[in-house]
């Protein structure tokens, strides 16, 4: 799982390898993988939520993950 064009979002290094499909209950992150990036470490969801669903998801949080 090494490639793939995934950008590291912190660093911007191109050398990223795949770890796992990411683990969760909602289904924004249902179609993404754990990447980690050879560069600086970083772990990040790929492909990236765009601003949109993240807003959606952060609005959703306290609701979907505490029950309100």
């Amino acid at each position: 799982m090494q490639g793939s064009g995934a950008r590291c979002p912190a660093c911007g290094g191109s050398e990223t390898d795949g770890e796992r499909p990411l683990r969760g209950h909602s289904p924004l992150f249902a179609s993404r993988e754990l990447r980690a990036c050879r560069d600086c470490g970083m772990r990040f969801a790929y492909p990236m939520p765009d601003e949109s669903e993240l807003a959606h998801y952060n609005a959703q949080y306290f609701e979907n993950a505490h029950g309100g």
